[in-house]
């Protein structure tokens, strides 16, 4: 297959292995990630805003947490305190592929 218009077929693998791990590995990549972008987009376009709003919110509070919330999806409530690598999820797919690119 070319990958064209999402025909990938993965059913020429013997291992059963290459579907799971893209089934759990997909998810996290595709919608996680994507929440996170957003996340980070919310929060910088936030900091162009006028101080204050209607809820009496302070000029740095919503672009904070949604910026803490952008960072908390991304490395996961499991990775620890300094990264060692028992995460799940985006931080720590990311530091067990940097291997493959050294």
């Amino acid at each position: 297959t070319e990958f064209l218009h999402g025909n990938a077929d993965f059913w020429g693998f013997d291992d059963h292995t290459v579907g799971k791990e893209i089934m759990y590995t997909a998810p996290k990549v595709l919608n996680v990630w994507m929440y996170v972008i957003r996340m980070m987009e919310y929060a910088v376009a936030r900091c162009n805003l006028p101080c204050g709003d209607v809820m009496g919110n302070r000029c740095d509070d919503i672009p904070v947490r949604a910026w803490d919330q952008a960072v908390a999806y991304y490395a996961g409530s499991l990775e620890g305190e300094h990264g060692e690598r028992e995460g799940i999820m985006l931080y720590d797919l990311a530091d067990k592929m940097c291997t493959k690119f050294k």
